[in-house]
C-alpha cells in the first residue's frame, strides 16, 4: 500500500529583503537638491499645455532629467533604467514613474514658448548654484585666465527627429557622426568649464551644422550666461578649441581686442 504524503507548511523567514539601488550616490543627493528648490524652478515657470492625470506635466521633465543623470540616453531607456528604481525615485519624492510613451507625449506636446520658459528656469538654477562666477572672480583677483572648452558633437537620432540629418557622400551637404555610418543624428554645441565640470550652455543643432557657423552664437550664448560684459571680463576667458572652429573670421572676432562694442571682442583663444 502507498504511503500518504504529508504536506509540511513551508516555514517563513523571518528575513527582510533589502531593497538596493544602482544610483546610492544621486539617492543621497536628493536632501540637498530638494532643500535648494532646484526642481522648484521647472514646476513653477515651465507651462505645457497638457492636462494632468497622475503626474503634472513639469513632473515628466524632473523623470527625464532623472533619466539623464543615471545614465538614460534615449527616452525608452527610462522603462529599464529609473522606472524600476523604486528607491531613487522615492529618494525623490515620487512612488512611481510615468511610462516612456507618456513622457514622449509631453516632450511631443511642448511648444516653442515651453523651450524659452525651459530656458529661463535653468539660468535661475545656474545664478544660484553654479561655481564658475566665483572662480572667474578667484581668477581676476590672482591675475590669472580660466580655461573653457568648447565643442560640437554628432548625437544620433531618428530619422524622423527635427532637425535630423543623415551623413551623406563626398561633396555633398551632410553630417558628420564620428565613428559612425548611414547614420541620421544632429549636433550638441557645448561650453564646458574644465576646473568646476560645469556645462555653461548647450544648443542643439541640425545634423549638417559646422563648428565654424556655430562658434559665434556659443561664444555669445556663454557671455551672455557669465555675464562678461567688458573687455577686462572677458579677458578672464580662454577658450580652448579643435581645429574646425578655426576660420579667420572667427579668431579675428574674438581676439581682437579692439572690437570693444563686439560680443566677442577680448576673448583669448588657444
Amino acid at each position: 500500500m502507498a504511503k500518504k504524503r504529508i504536506r509540511r507548511k513551508s516555514r517563513k523567514s523571518n528575513r527582510k529583503i533589502q531593497a538596493s539601488s544602482p544610483h546610492a550616490s544621486m539617492c543621497a543627493l536628493a536632501p540637498l537638491i530638494e532643500s535648494r528648490g532646484i526642481f522648484d524652478h521647472i514646476h513653477q515657470d515651465v507651462k505645457i499645455p497638457q492636462k494632468k492625470l497622475d503626474y503634472r506635466p513639469s513632473d515628466k521633465l524632473v523623470f527625464v532629467v532623472l533619466g539623464i543623470m543615471s545614465g538614460c540616453e534615449v527616452v525608452f531607456d527610462l522603462n529599464r533604467k529609473l522606472r524600476v528604481d523604486r528607491l531613487l525615485l522615492r529618494a525623490f519624492g515620487y512612488q512611481r514613474c510615468a511610462d516612456q510613451s507618456v513622457i514622449q507625449q509631453t516632450l511631443n506636446a511642448s511648444t516653442e514658448e515651453n523651450v524659452v520658459q525651459l530656458e529661463a528656469a535653468l539660468k535661475t538654477i545656474w545664478d544660484e548654484n553654479n561655481l564658475t562666477v566665483s572662480c572667474l572672480r578667484d581668477a581676476q583677483s590672482a591675475g590669472r585666465v580660466e580655461t573653457i572648452d568648447m565643442d560640437l558633437s554628432g548625437m544620433p537620432a531618428s530619422r524622423n527627429a527635427e532637425g535630423s540629418t543623415k551623413e551623406l557622400a563626398l561633396n555633398e551637404v551632410k553630417g558628420y557622426f564620428a565613428g559612425e555610418k548611414n547614420i541620421y543624428g544632429r549636433q550638441l554645441a557645448r561650453v564646458l568649464v574644465p576646473r568646476t565640470q560645469e556645462i555653461v550652455t548647450e544648443s542643439l543643432y541640425p545634423g549638417k551644422e559646422t563648428s565654424c557657423k556655430a562658434f559665434k552664437a556659443m561664444v555669445e550664448k556663454m557671455e551672455q550666461r557669465l555675464s562678461l560684459s567688458t573687455e577686462k571680463e572677458r579677458k578672464l576667458v580662454r577658450l580652448r578649441l579643435d581645429g574646425g572652429f578655426g576660420t579667420d573670421e572667427n579668431i579675428n572676432n574674438v581676439i581682437l581686442s579692439e572690437a570693444k562694442d563686439s560680443p566677442c571682442g577680448g576673448v583669448t583663444i588657444c
